[in-house]
């Protein structure tokens, strides 16, 4: 005798020859794991079970194709004894003793033992019980038959561990025979398993982590694309092989199975809606669809997204947890990899966006670095490089006080490609801050927060801000970093407030020059505990003390504030909306709070010093502010050969700023500054009217400021005359 023969074959072995004085055994092998032996003893069988279980565990046989109805004889080890337990099955739920159910055991544990893991035992049982619940057994005939059994303690779902087929309890050896039949197959949920575990923690996850996290490369959509058709395509076809097995068995599932496919059917429905989403949105995005649209199809796509994720988490752990547990472990390893991977990238970028940390890399690609170095060596202004992006069509944008390439994120942008092409070389802060929108509607456009990190990645390079505004009295703190104290609050018109701001340790000036003016301020608050960013015009002249020098000249003049703001002061406007986060967290602060400004930043009118010609401007209520400054030097008759056309535009009188000061400039200076003015809600001006006014095609520049609906008008307006859109710059 082969000496590595296993306990199993020896205790086959030793039942055979220890049985067969009495009576022929007969023994089939169920699966590599169980076997079954039998004899009969007059009107009795004799079951000889033996099932490798280790210590603790159960194995059970059941006298049908299913658990549906099936009359069960099961034996559970607690690891020091056997307990036989006759039972009936109704569903694929754990059956339940017959005692239990009006019935009488009818079964007889005659011996037992389980060594080294391996349960063997006899169980004697009646052919004919003369009970309900029980089948009646044949000599040598063909009979339903199936079999489980579990190698945890207590009496748990069987999991993978099952099978069925045609048993034929024979009088002899060559009589019987067990013939697993095709209900059953474990190679196709194996393969199954391991497709969608591959498929769900390692592709779709890594498909999310770019589309969140990688925006800002050029390849992210074409990967994050065919990661998702592979996932889209495998799954479909995995789940069709599923359904097609299931549909050859005469197999009805518990519970927890028939939950486990619901949710699979669910995701791979959610699938296709999600395939169908991406599909719509780009074809959206290719159309120029409103940017609305494309935003609304793309939340549902992202709540889609991670919902699947979250399922698909579920359903593999208990796919596992339920067919083979071997692998269980492994992979809520890699989930938990996975779920780490996503906290240090999530609080990488919360980190950033809740500061709004801009990092400039230090050691950035070979194209940005000679760019930088270029820019910087030449000590370019704003409007110096706008001719650089003009001339040599460089995509280009202006943030803060960086200068971004937004070439790469194009055709990445989730609101579409025309939305970053209308922006280049423009100020894209107004957007990212939530100031302004581009198009009809007058809601400003609200951006995630990981929009900030992707920032990060499109620096060309730092072009600081305007230090020419503040001289430093007795401090070194930044001029990029001053923290302003609220002096006094006062209403200039309906909604609109002044705020006087004080630090004492800077002195406020009027740079010489014009490249300075139309730049903002970027005005920090808070609004339900977390931080907000606005613009805000940066306005150096002083307004009160200008209304004087006006009265002087003897012009009459309204509304005269004499509380004239002292050089260590800072006047901030702004209009007051109901739902406005920054506005409320403005008109909120009270005397002697304190208030973080940075700047004065951006592009502003990118206006050379020895500027000459004729310009444009359209301004929308407070968007009037921008031009104060550039309007006041023509009040002090610093500018020669200059013409500026001004269109302000105020919904109502008491809406109206600064509307003296603008009356009687155009009345001192009526060649060097034309207005219009207009009190209504409707816009007064025409593209006819505008051709009558000014000589359209000889303006140099046109500036656009005030809410996202009127720069869109006077935008549109501007291009119904074929004006160039690269002399167009929108505030």
């Amino acid at each position: 005798m082969d000496l590595n023969l296993n306990l199993k074959t020896l205790f086959t072995i030793f039942a055979l020859l220890f049985c067969q004085s009495q009576s022929q055994v007969a023994t089939v092998n169920l699966d590599k794991v169980m076997s079954l032996g039998w004899k009969f003893d007059g009107e009795d069988i004799i079951f000889y079970f033996n099932c490798e279980i280790k210590k603790l565990g159960w194995c059970g046989i059941g006298f049908g194709a299913t658990m549906d109805h099936t009359d069960m004889i099961i034996l559970q080890s607690d690891g020091s004894s056997i307990t036989a337990k006759d039972t009936h099955s109704y569903t694929q739920e754990q059956p339940i003793i017959d005692t239990s159910l009006g019935g009488n055991n009818n079964i007889k544990l005659e011996s037992s033992s389980v060594i080294n893991g391996l349960l063997t035992a006899a169980i004697r049982r009646p052919l004919n019980t003369k009970d309900t619940l029980d089948n009646i057994l044949y000599r040598n005939i063909e009979t339903d038959f199936c079999f489980a059994y579990d190698d945890r303690a207590g009496f748990k779902y069987h999991r993978q561990n099952y099978g069925s087929g045609k048993i034929k309890f024979g009088t002899t050896q060559e009589e019987s025979y067990f013939i697993k039949d095709g209900r059953y197959s474990a190679e196709p949920y194996d393969h199954h398993s391991k497709a969608m575990s591959v498929l769900w923690i390692g592709f779709v996850n890594l498909g999310a982590m770019i589309a969140r996290y990688l925006k800002w490369w050029k390849f992210w959509f074409y990967l994050h694309l065919v990661l998702n058709s592979i996932v889209i395509g495998i799954t479909m076809f995995s789940v069709y092989k599923i359904y097609e097995e299931n549909s050859k068995k005469e197999y009805s599932s518990n519970y927890w199975q028939r939950l486990h496919s619901i949710i699979g059917l669910a995701i791979a429905s959610l699938l296709v809606w999600q395939g169908v989403l991406g599909f719509i949105s780009r074809i959206f995005i290719s159309a120029k669809k409103s940017a609305i649209s494309i935003s609304l199809i793309r939340q549902i796509h992202h709540i889609i997204g991670w919902a699947m994720i979250l399922l698909s988490a579920y359903n593999v752990i208990s796919g596992w947890n339920l067919y083979n547990d071997n692998n269980l472990f492994i992979m809520i390893f890699l989930y938990f990899v996975v779920l780490i991977l996503y906290v240090f990238l999530e609080f990488r970028i919360q980190i950033l966006n809740f500061f709004k940390i801009i990092e400039v890399s230090s050691s950035p690609k070979n194209k940005k670095k000679e760019e930088a170095i270029f820019i910087n060596n030449n000590k370019l202004n704003y409007n110096q490089i706008y001719k650089i992006i003009v001339n040599e069509n460089k995509e280009w944008s202006f943030y803060n006080q960086y200068l971004l390439d937004v070439s790469k994120y194009i055709k990445n942008h989730p609101g579409g490609s025309n939305l970053i092409k209308s922006t280049i070389g423009q100020d894209i802060g107004k957007y990212i801050h939530g100031c302004s929108s581009i198009g009809e509607e007058y809601n400003s456009f609200t951006h995630p927060k990981y929009v900030y990190s992707q920032i990060n990645s499109l620096i060309i390079c730092d072009l600081g801000i305007e230090e020419r505004v503040f001289k430093p009295l007795n401090s070194n703190q930044p001029a990029e970093n001053i923290v302003w104290t609220v002096k006094s609050r006062h209403l200039i018109g309906e909604n609109i407030y002044k705020l006087i701001l004080e630090n004492s340790n800077w002195e406020v000036i009027i740079p010489e020059g014009l490249s300075w003016m139309g730049k903002s301020y970027l005005v920090y608050g808070e609004y339900n505990g977390k931080p907000i960013s606005r613009y805000y015009s940066h306005l150096s002249c002083d307004l009160q003390a200008w209304k004087q020098e006006i009265i002087q000249n003897q012009y009459s003049c309204s509304r005269l504030d004499k509380r004239n703001r002292n050089s260590r002061q800072i006047s901030l406007y702004f209009k007051h909306y109901p739902k406005g986060k920054m506005t409320s967290y403005l008109k909120n602060l009270i005397n002697g709070d304190n208030l973080k400004i940075v700047g004065p930043m951006g592009p502003g009118l990118m206006l050379d010093k020895s500027a000459t010609g004729s310009y444009l401007a359209f301004a929308g209520g407070t968007g009037l502010l921008p031009f104060m400054d550039l309007i006041f030097s023509i009040w002090r008759n610093k500018l020669e050969d200059f013409t500026l056309y001004l269109y302000v535009s105020f919904s109502n009188e008491k809406e109206a700023i600064a509307l003296d000061i603008l009356k009687v400039m155009q009345t001192k200076y009526p060649s060097s500054f034309k207005l219009i003015i207009s009190i209504s809600k409707s816009h007064l001006m025409t593209p006819e009217m505008l051709e009558r006014w000014t000589d359209l095609y000889k303006i140099q520049q046109t500036w656009i400021c005030g809410p996202s609906g009127f720069n869109e008008w006077a935008y549109k307006m501007l291009r119904n005359r074929c004006y160039p859109h690269k002399k167009i710059i929108i505030l």
